[in-house]
């Protein structure tokens, strides 16, 4: 078993990159580049938004018993802010990498490259997993009210 983990590692390691890899990761990172700095504007613009949609609310609601407190919405402004922030964060890392790595032919940018692109899939997973979880229990408790 040693000796397939072995050969895999020493295969994976003596790989190379043909040129077309190369102008496929160059056209990449540059797409992923712009979607970051998009989502950075993004990030931004929430963060603003937040701080008008609360004042906001807080004057068109003076009268009314809503169950969230209308101080509350600037934190749930600032914690999709949070969530948002990683995923575009290890894009960006994933296109500064890749461009540094392509420039320079270094493989240790490339792998740094490959460390950021998993972790925003992997980061990706998770949220969609949750997200999965909380819309079935949504489900499920709205077909319990139905059905009671």
């Amino acid at each position: 078993m040693n000796e397939v983990k072995q050969t895999i590692s020493d295969e994976a390691y003596s790989m190379k990159l043909l040129p077309s890899s190369l102008r496929y990761l160059e056209s990449t990172h540059k797409w992923v580049g712009f979607f970051s700095v998009l989502g950075f504007i993004m990030i931004g613009l929430l963060l603003v938004g937040s701080l008008f949609a609360s004042s906001l609310i807080a004057r068109l609601d003076q009268d009314s018993q809503s169950l969230l407190p209308i101080e509350n919405v600037k934190f749930v402004y600032l914690g999709i802010c949070l969530v948002y922030f990683f995923p575009i964060w290890y894009l960006y890392k994933f296109s500064r990498h890749t461009k540094k790595a392509i420039a320079e032919k270094n493989n240790f940018d490339l792998d740094q490259a490959f460390r950021y692109n998993k972790k925003y899939w992997k980061f990706l997973g998770i949220l969609t997993i949750i997200v999965l979880i909380f819309y079935a229990i949504i489900i499920c408790k709205t077909i319990a009210e139905i059905y009671a």
